[in-house]
């Protein structure tokens, strides 16, 4: 089934909302290797064609123009994680990375530490369920919202 995604509008001020492009990065380790013989290009660990390794790179690419843009992160098969408001150089003071594991010296090597997320994030599984929902303000986790009346 092909999905297609339009670009989500986003609230930024009390009544002033705009419209985000989609941005989609895959979740993987990639490696471009130049020396004497033929290029090498890798993609968590294996040898793939040139053409496979700038399909899951390309997206990393057009992240770094986020300020903000709604973000589908991927599995290399095409399998949604997660979604939700990214900003490639957080608005805020305190600049969080996107995704950190409890190791401190091991992060995402997709995104940049001074990356955030924001508003409302679904993780999903490969069922494409809901599986979790988070809500940042600019990096830092916070307790779900409450609508204002």
């Amino acid at each position: 089934m092909v999905m297609t995604w339009l670009p989500p509008f986003v609230t930024v001020a009390q009544h002033e909302t705009i419209m985000v492009d989609t941005v989609e990065v895959y979740r993987v380790e990639s490696t471009l290797v130049v020396g004497a013989g033929p290029t090498l290009y890798l993609v968590d660990g294996k040898s793939v064609t040139k053409a496979e390794y700038e399909r899951v790179t390309v997206g990393i690419l057009r992240s770094e123009g986020c300020s903000p843009c709604f973000l589908r992160l991927l599995t290399l098969e095409d399998v949604l994680l997660e979604t939700g408001l990214y900003y490639h150089i957080c608005p805020s003071a305190t600049k969080l990375p996107l995704h950190q594991s409890s190791d401190a010296t091991t992060e995402d090597s997709t995104l940049v530490d001074r990356s955030c997320r924001h508003g409302r994030w679904e993780s999903y599984n490969t069922s494409g369920n809901v599986t979790a929902i988070v809500y940042y303000d600019h990096g830092k986790k916070v307790k779900k919202p409450r609508r204002k009346k």
